[in-house]
């Protein structure tokens, strides 16, 4: 089974899109797709991910450390540098806004995962 993630950005454009579901921010509880359960298991697989590519045991004990004891609202940031950091985040899309002259684009990183209901 796939995790799907996406992460448009630019000119306007902000949004995150967890197995088709967007979510203009993660961690706003008033949004109505808001789900920590959904986030925290999604940070737990794409760690877990990143930790098979580049195996530094410190590094991710901090990051389950980080993922364990920081309020969702300060974990905006890590989602981002996990999906980034990720050598198989690939940009999908990107066009040029035809008001401000911003480039948008939208970069994609699908990790296997054993069984979705693990994620949320």
């Amino acid at each position: 089974m796939k995790l799907k993630l996406q992460i448009t950005e630019g000119c306007t454009c902000y949004s995150y899109t967890i197995n088709d579901m967007e979510y203009d921010d993660l961690v706003d509880n008033q949004d109505e797709y808001y789900n920590p359960e959904l986030v925290y298991n999604t940070l737990q697989v794409m760690a877990k991910d990143l930790e098979s590519q580049c195996p530094n045991q410190m590094a991710f004990e901090l990051i389950d450390n980080i993922i364990a004891y920081h309020r969702l609202e300060d974990l905006r940031w890590l989602f981002e540098f996990l999906f980034h950091e990720n050598k198989n985040t690939k940009c999908i899309d990107s066009w040029t806004c035809d008001e401000c002259f911003d480039t948008v684009t939208v970069e994609e990183l699908i990790i296997e995962v054993k069984n979705l209901d693990d994620i949320g």
